[in-house]
């Protein structure tokens, strides 16, 4: 049985987007909170990045809930074990001129045992974690930020997005979280009694990431069909849409062998692995285009 998620019942913060008003973003982060206890983890981000002005790169990983009372027993989980944003972390990291500042939701164990100076090995079990406890000639290139519903998880893409953009080209951003795609708005949360659900599509935050909290950064999302016939039109529609730089495109039933890197100008670029694990050759391909964007 998997544990349920802490929660802290604190004062509701509300956010509201500079410069995007009456958006969707605007009212979700009006009828949803937000918990208090993100300061010191914010804090330790902007010490990581201070003075920084090499590459950075940020994976967010794992998935999010839903809180259906403010008393949380009950939640929606937008389930996801974090494996693939925690083994690209991985490869992000034997590329040892990169710093990192993964989000995590649950990312599972990486013995400390294993870790051999700037890298981590690859020849673990699937399922693993990164986090302050579980490295150590890392601490100078990783940081950890946890999150659990899917208002903690967009605010702190918001707030570290908006960190990162003073890098400009030198921050890159790869969403691998699985987020919710509907919520509760907090009016709707139940007390006790019973409980009639209505829920709010979730607003794709990416289009303010890349037109206001972070536009120069280098940017990629994921996109998981079940279709494949479906998948192609969805990604390349996704870049149309939101205007940044790659989709990385995989049908559910083959994502640990077959991914595709869809790009709005440049040919996809297709990436097989029968043996190993497929997100060592998708770093070094995405490492390189980032390489190109910096320039």
């Amino acid at each position: 049985m998997r544990p349920a998620a802490p929660f802290r019942v604190n004062k509701p913060i509300h956010l509201m987007i500079g410069h995007m008003a009456d958006t969707q973003e605007d009212s979700f982060f009006a009828t949803v909170r937000t918990e208090g206890y993100f300061d010191v983890q914010l804090d330790t981000v902007q010490r990581f990045l201070a003075g920084r002005e090499g590459p950075v790169v940020l994976v967010t990983s794992g998935g999010t809930i839903v809180p259906l009372e403010r008393q949380m027993v009950r939640f929606l989980d937008n389930f996801s074990a974090g494996t693939r944003g925690a083994i690209s972390a991985e490869y992000h990291l034997h590329h040892t001129h990169l710093k990192m500042v993964p989000t995590e939701r649950r990312l599972c164990h990486l013995s400390a045992s294993t870790i051999q100076s700037a890298a981590l090995c690859s020849s673990l079990p699937t399922r693993r974690r990164i986090g302050p406890g579980h490295y150590r000639h890392e601490r100078k290139m990783l940081v950890s930020v946890h999150f659990y519903t899917v208002a903690d998880y967009l605010y702190l893409l918001q707030r570290i997005g908006q960190m990162l953009a003073p890098l400009g080209r030198n921050a890159m951003l790869y969403l691998a979280a699985a987020v919710s795609d509907f919520y509760l708005p907090e009016s709707q949360l139940s007390d006790e009694g019973t409980l009639t659900l209505r829920l709010e599509p979730v607003p794709k935050v990416i289009r303010p990431l890349v037109k206001i909290w972070c536009p120069d950064a280098f940017i990629v999302s994921f996109k998981l069909e079940t279709d494949a016939a479906l998948l192609m039109d969805k990604a390349r529609a996704a870049l149309q849409r939101y205007q940044h730089h790659c989709v990385l495109a995989n049908v559910l039933t083959e994502r640990r062998h077959h991914i595709t890197i869809v790009r709005r100008a440049d040919p996809d670029i297709e990436i097989r692995s029968e043996n190993g694990e497929i997100e060592q050759i998708l770093i070094d391909r995405l490492l390189t285009l980032f390489a190109q964007h910096r320039q």
